[in-house]
């Protein structure tokens, strides 16, 4: 869950609210057919842990270790969640060298290839901390807002407006906010597919967020928009209103299009797909 170039501190409320809503069931149900109870799992960008906290209920007799780049938000997940077979420290995605090699059944990543700077590398170190016949999991964006609730102006703005720019912004500091339309290529790039028995799968997916963290108000982003010419005071002063307006609303919800990746890694015993 880091952001490139220190732009957004990875643990400001801001930025957590933005992740500790999510849920196994919600955010990975793609991969949990997948797991069994002994499974060894690694969670890349765990951020406040809360998908990870799920999967060590999943894996009762396994073990899960979760990392993120922010030493603060790694305290924030270890005060938070605990577990028997549950642990969290500090790691970046393109440097894994505190794991071996061959070392989990599944290395899961939730929107962390869009804001590593080396997508590649980073596969590679996916790639390589997991076991032969194991499965790296990964879920991007493929498209920004694509729907709100309610569906009704002015909060129809916040998917024709608020997400454009706020997203334009992010990926001028070295985000890639549709990085599900391009992950599969860096997985290819990074040796996936190229041994016999290796697959690689996708399927376009939808989340459905409900919080109600602000990033155009009173943040980096908001002055960066300004900067670069995307839009005037007044202009974001409307749109921060707006959002303000709908996230006070029992009902309120944005649908965002997501590419839910499976690679699995040549050298152990076949696993059947599934779709």
């Amino acid at each position: 869950m880091a952001y490139q170039n220190n732009v957004l501190v990875s643990d400001d409320p801001k930025v957590t609210s933005l992740y500790d809503y999510r849920t196994a069931k919600d955010h990975a149900a793609y991969l949990l057919p997948h797991l069994k109870p002994n499974f060894s799992i690694l969670d890349v960008g765990s951020g406040p842990g809360s998908i990870t906290k799920d999967f060590a209920k999943l894996v009762p007799e396994g073990r899960v270790v979760g990392i993120d780049v922010s030493p603060g938000v790694v305290e924030q997940a270890k005060a938070n969640h605990q577990a028997p077979n549950l642990s969290f420290e500090v790691g970046d995605a393109t440097d894994l060298a505190q794991f071996d090699d061959d070392a989990f059944d599944v290395v899961h990543a939730h929107c962390v290839l869009m804001h590593v700077p080396d997508r590649v590398k980073a596969f590679k170190e996916l790639r390589r901390v997991c076991k032969p016949g194991g499965i790296v999991a990964s879920r991007d964006p493929g498209a920004h807002m694509v729907a709100v609730k309610p569906d009704r102006p002015p909060f129809t703005r916040l998917v024709s407006e608020y997400g454009p720019l706020q997203w334009s912004v992010l990926d001028s500091f070295g985000t890639c906010s549709h990085a599900g339309l391009y992950k599969k290529q860096w997985a290819v790039e990074a040796g996936f597919g190229q041994e016999h028995g290796e697959q690689i799968w996708e399927q376009k997916s939808y989340e459905y967020l409900t919080h109600k963290s602000n990033l155009l108000k009173g943040s980096p982003v908001r002055d960066k928009a300004i900067e670069l010419g995307l839009a005037t005071e007044q202009q974001i002063d409307e749109l921060t209103s707006i959002w303000d307006e709908w996230a006070q609303l029992p009902e309120h919800e944005v649908t965002r299009e997501c590419v839910d990746m499976l690679c699995f890694k040549a050298g152990g015993p076949n696993r059947e797909v599934c779709v």
